[in-house]
């Protein structure tokens, strides 16, 4: 029976890899049309669901934060991509809102928050072997 279990995990696991795939197309398709405040909270969305994907494929469940330090740190992740997610963490929130800081919504913003996160779903792909 554990390998019906593992299997469930890999199975749930790969449905947020593919919502993760999903948010970084938006991010690139608002990025494109110069939405960049869209494309940043995609961008952070892309690495938060990637992160999670690997929390429940290694059996830690589903980790009910933003903050993308923690949920790299909790999975030993890389350095590099512990600050790839750190530097994305403002944007969950920061774009969603009028009364936050809007002037790190530029295009260059938009172009490494993209970079970091298609580097960080890469990582997460490795991790569960897709």
């Amino acid at each position: 029976m554990e390998n019906k279990k593992g299997d469930i995990g890999k199975i749930e696991s790969v449905a947020w890899i593919k919502k993760a795939e999903s948010d970084l197309r938006k991010a690139r398709i608002l990025f494109q049309a110069g939405e960049y405040d869209g494309a940043l909270f995609y961008s952070q969305q892309t690495a938060e669901k990637g992160l999670k994907a690997v929390h429940i494929y290694k059996g830690l469940g589903l980790i009910k934060t933003h903050e993308l330090g923690s949920l790299s740190r909790r999975i030993n992740a890389p350095k590099n991509i512990q600050e790839k997610g750190i530097l994305l963490n403002p944007y969950e929130s920061f774009s969603r809102y009028p009364d936050k800081n809007n002037e790190i919504f530029d295009k260059e913003s938009s172009i490494d928050a993209l970079k970091y996160s298609q580097e960080i779903l890469k990582w997460c792909k490795q991790q569960l072997k897709i």
